[in-house]
């Protein structure tokens, strides 16, 4: 590894680590609390460090708006929309796929609150969340 590996350390801007160091241990990662701790998980009383650690987590509340959007965009053929949060189990996945080869339909993967608008207006034209 060339970089050196920051459990709090905000590599893209969007305000969340990646919070685990791969390969550190085969059953278990290493945790402990953020807001007393540097970006590189070291104990510190320093208050720039503090304030460095609470504007990273502001920004958690300010996601993208793509992480909200929905993956399937075609045309709506049901009243009807599976929608999910996170990452679909894969028996989810498997139903959706099946449903998108029988005929046309949408979904919503939710990545983050709040709801955009966009999220809202398409949740909107449904009559039914399936979820």
């Amino acid at each position: 590894m060339t970089e050196r590996f920051g459990r709090y350390l905000d590599v893209d801007g969007d305000g969340i680590p990646y919070r685990t160091y791969p390969g550190a241990h085969p059953q278990r990662a290493l945790t402990s609390p953020g807001s007393s701790r540097d970006e590189y998980a070291a104990y510190t009383e320093d208050g720039d460090v503090y304030v460095r650690n609470m504007d990273r987590l502001l920004k958690k509340f300010e996601p993208p708006s793509h992480w909200s959007r929905g993956e399937n965009q075609a045309a709506a053929s049901s009243p009807k929309m599976p929608a999910f949060f996170g990452t679909p189990p894969p028996r989810l996945r498997g139903a959706r796929d099946a449903g998108e080869r029988r005929h046309s339909s949408r979904h919503l993967r939710l990545r983050s609150f709040p709801f955009t608008q966009e999220v809202e207006d398409f949740i909107e034209e449904h009559d039914r969340i399936l979820y």
